[in-house]
This record gives structure tokens, C-alpha cells and sequence, in this order.
């Protein structure tokens, strides 16, 4: 079997959700992969590769730039599904990228093709001897629903753009079934909204995530620190809203009295949060660090206080193998399968329910080490990426 790739953007980044399950789940796919990265905006993160740079783990890398080339038709607001964002937009473009990418499947002999990303469905190759996969990963529209839940647009104008964004986004997600053999989503959540807007008869499967080797050699010893752990790329949305809320609801009123420090790993940090550790000495914002485990050794509790979103959290597995207890609101952890209140993880949807469950960990330490041995035994038996690329493994070859 020999599969054509395509991804908007080259999986090189250690910290990118989106690199590690493109790379993870390519590891996976029998016979040569051949990457095709069709990039839809310019890259303008400083350390990724330019264009051109063959990208390790494939059999071959072919950059398609042709979808940045040329102006963008006004045509594109005429549109009313996302699945015509680029025929409307970019048609010359659209052209060009396809001929190129028709040339790959002929020259590689490819037999199946793998699309990572619904923006990126309309660029996929067809024909009758194809098998054609599509990983959306997450439901774009159960993210932008829960998103407006949270904060909801204010003015007539605002809510119908959104109305009208989310219109389109609807009608792009119940038509990707019936353009591919299958549709891959990584949480039964993401699924069921697909199927929603799809129908009965969809196909679409689930696939999570699993957590890079590193995590699964053994748990740190416990932190001792008094205080809790949060990371990620501080870009993403749901990210930022999430340490907003926290630090604002939570650890401000309710933890920092209480002695307790905030410890912020990742890159990208938006300005707001820099002020916010600048003001306050008990947040530590460490930006990009190259090995996790070291920087949150003394930290025994991570927050996953996320509200918007949707999809697997990576931080929630990383922290299982680190041996850190995580503390959660139901949407953190509502994607990964076994995991249970009390038992693996605590979960609180109040500002007073997490300040507690913090608490009742970084105090109680025969609690804490319950909940760490218990999470990090439910990471080994369902998470490594061997048992998730065995799944994949079995859908891509039908």
C-alpha cells in the first residue's frame, strides 16, 4: 500500500496537537507515506521548516504552495458551506494544487490517501481506485458552539456573522461523510456531533490520541511544590480562555490566600497573560521548554480547567505519565475513555469545586498518591501509541 499525506502544515513541532497526531498516526499507516504540504496561510512560527525541506518519517515531502499564490476572489462570501471556501476563493489555485497533488498519486502509485484536516477535504485527489481517509480530529462546529456558550457575541451584527459562520461550518461537516470511505474524529464526543449532522448512515469512526513514549517509562516522584502545573500552546483558543478563567475565578480569590503558586509552560504566551504573571509573583510563566518531566519535577497537580473546546487533551495524558494529579472540569476530561471522577482524576465545574480538589491533593498525600499510580495504569493500558496505531491501522486499510 502506498498512501499520499496531506497536511496543512509541516508535523515537525514537539508541542503541536496537530503534528504529534499526524506524525504518530503516519507511523502507523502501512507501506510509504508520501507528505504533501499543502499549506493554506504562510507559516509564521520562527522554527518551522521552509518550504521545500523534506520532513523526517516520510518517504518523500513535496511543498504545495500554489493555494498562497494570487489574490482571493470576493466570490468566497457568496458561499454557503465551507466545503467551497477554497473553490470560491482560490478557484486557479484550487486548480493548480489538485494537478499537482493528481501527479503525486500517479508517480507514487498511491492507493490511498489520507487527509488531515476538514479545511483541507476540498484539495483532496479522487478517483475510482482510491481509498480516501479524512481525520478532522476535532468537530469544528461543537467547538464554535461551545465557544459561543462561553461567551456569546453582543450586537445584531456580531450574531449574525456568527449565525452565518456557523451555518456554513454545519453544512461543511455533514457532507465530509459522504465524500470519503471514512472519517476519523479522536473523541466519541466529536463523533456523535458529526453523525448529528450527518445522519444515521455516516461513517465515521473515533481514534484518540496516545502519549509519546517519553511519558510512559515510569512516574516521576511526587512534587512537593505548593502548586499546580498548566501547559500547552498558549496560542489556542480554549487554552487561553480556560487559564483566564482560572486565574481570574480560581486561583486569585480562592488559591494564591492559600499559599498556592500557577506554573505556565508553553510558547506563545499572549500579552494578558504576561501582565498577569508580571503582576502577580505566585503565576511563573517558563514560555517553551524542552523537557517537560524537568520543568513541573516539583509540581504535583495539573489544571485542566477548560471550558471551551473540544476533542482529547493531550496536557491530561502527558500529566498521567508524569504522575501528576489531574485536577479538571468535566469538558477536560470528557474524551478520554475510563477515566473517572475520584478514581483516576477529580472533577469540578465550579470555581469552589476546583479550588477544593486542589487543595484536597497538594494536602492530603495518600489521596494524591491514589489518584496518580491509578491514572498512570489507565495510560498504560489504553493509551500508548502502539494500541491506537493498531486501530488506525485497521480503518486506513478498510
Amino acid at each position: 500500500m502506498s498512501t499520499l499525506v496531506l497536511a496543512s502544515r509541516a508535523p515537525t513541532s514537539p508541542t503541536s496537537g496537530y503534528d504529534l497526531r499526524v506524525r504518530n498516526l503516519c507511523a502507523h499507516t502501512p507501506g510509504p507515506a508520501h507528505l504533501a504540504v499543502v499549506r493554506l496561510a504562510p507559516d509564521d512560527e520562527p522554527d518551522r521548516p521552509a518550504s521545500g525541506t523534506p520532513v523526517a518519517g516520510f518517504a518523500s515531502t513535496t511543498w504545495v504552495d500554489d493555494l498562497l499564490v494570487g489574490a482571493t476572489s470576493p466570490r468566497r462570501h457568496l458561499r454557503r458551506s465551507d466545503a467551497d471556501w477554497l473553490r470560491t476563493s482560490r478557484p486557479a489555485a484550487l486548480a493548480a494544487a489538485r494537478r499537482r497533488l493528481d501527479a503525486l498519486v500517479a508517480e507514487h502509485d498511491v492507493d490511498l490517501v489520507v487527509v488531515f484536516g476538514g479545511d483541507l477535504a476540498e484539495a483532496a485527489p479522487d478517483g475510482a481506485r482510491l481509498r480516501r481517509v479524512l481525520d478532522v480530529c476535532d468537530s469544528t462546529t461543537l467547538t464554535r458552539r461551545r465557544e459561543l456558550e462561553v461567551s456569546p457575541p453582543s450586537g445584531p451584527r456580531a450574531r449574525l456573522r456568527d449565525r452565518l459562520r456557523m451555518a456554513r461550518t454545519r453544512a461543511l461537516e455533514a457532507g465530509l461523510p459522504g465524500r470519503f470511505d471514512e472519517v476519523v474524529t479522536i473523541s466519541a464526543q466529536d463523533t456523535a456531533e458529526l453523525e448529528s449532522l450527518a445522519g444515521p448512515d455516516a461513517r465515521v469512526a473515533t481514534v484518540p490520541n496516545g502519549v509519546d513514549d517519553r511519558f510512559l517509562t515510569g512516574m516521576l516522584p511526587p512534587g512537593s511544590a505548593r502548586a499546580v502545573g498548566f501547559w500547552g500552546n498558549l496560542v489556542f483558543g480554549p487554552n487561553q480562555e480556560a487559564l483566564r478563567w482560572f486565574l481570574e475565578a480560581v486561583h486569585a480569590p480562592l488559591l494564591r490566600g492559600q499559599g498556592v503558586r500557577v506554573r505556565i509552560a508553553g510558547p506563545n504566551a499572549p500579552d494578558w497573560l504576561t501582565a498577569a504573571a508580571a503582576a502577580d509573583p505566585s503565576v511563573e510563566l517558563t514560555g517553551f521548554v524542552p523537557d517537560l518531566a524537568e520543568a513541573l519535577a516539583d509540581v504535583p497537580v495539573a489544571i485542566n480547567a477548560m471550558r471551551t473546546g473540544s476533542g482529547l487533551k493531550n496536557k491530561v495524558l502527558e500529566a498521567f505519565g508524569m504522575g501528576l494529579v489531574v485536577v479538571t472540569t468535566t469538558r477536560g476530561i470528557e474524551a478520554v475513555g475510563g477515566a473517572r471522577d475520584g478514581e483516576h482524576v477529580l472533577v469540578a465545574d465550579t470555581p469552589e469545586g476546583l479550588a477544593s480538589a486542589v487543595l484536597r491533593v497538594l494536602d492530603e498525600g495518600s489521596e494524591r498518591d491514589r489518584l496518580r499510580t491509578a491514572a498512570h495504569a489507565l495510560l498504560q493500558s489504553h493509551y500508548r501509541w502502539e494500541a491506537v496505531g493498531a486501530r488506525w491501522r485497521a480503518l486506513v486499510e478498510g
